[in-house]
Parts: C-alpha cells; sequence; structure tokens
C-alpha cells in the first residue's frame, strides 16, 4: 500500500464531514460515529490510503446539534464520483 504526499492533489482529497444528531455532552459519541463512517466509505471506495484523522467540534444551533468536522483526511480513490457523496448528512 503507496502511502500518499499531500501535495499531490490529483492523488489526494480533503474531507469534510458532518455528523447529525449528537446532543450536548455526547459529544465523544458523535468522534466515534464519524470515524467509523469515515473508514468504512474508505473501505467502500477501495481507497489505497487514509491519513490524518482530525476532530473538531463545534455546538451549531439551539437544538444542541453538534457538527463533528474531519479535518486533513487524505485518500486516494480509484473513483472519482464518489468524493461528491461523502459526509452530504449535516444537523
Amino acid at each position: 500500500m503507496k502511502v500518499l504526499n499531500n501535495n499531490l492533489p490529483k492523488q489526494a482529497y480533503k474531507i469534510l464531514g458532518h455528523v447529525k444528531g449528537a446532543k450536548s455532552g455526547k459529544l465523544s459519541d458523535a468522534y466515534r460515529i464519524a470515524k467509523n463512517e469515515m473508514m468504512q466509505q474508505a473501505k467502500d471506495m477501495h481507497a489505497d490510503a487514509l491519513l490524518g484523522v482530525r476532530y473538531s467540534q463545534t455546538p451549531t444551533d439551539k437544538n444542541q446539534c453538534a457538527t463533528v468536522t474531519t479535518s486533513g483526511v487524505a485518500i486516494k480513490i480509484t473513483n472519482q464520483k464518489y468524493v461528491d457523496e461523502l459526509f452530504k448528512g449535516v444537523c
């Protein structure tokens, strides 16, 4: 398995993920869900590499819905049509 270089834009993609429904005090659950969903997406796309998963949390609105953003994630995929399909769900 070849490790990707983040400086190769045609091979590495930045992914922004949102997880719906995390209430206040349950942000660690949102992290777990985000990571599991991301890993499954990468597996489904036959990703060659998944690098540098990081999380940040931002409670967003009156509904106490937490948005979990996954930043610094680079993958190489064999079919580019999946890029636009990743993590469409938002709070």
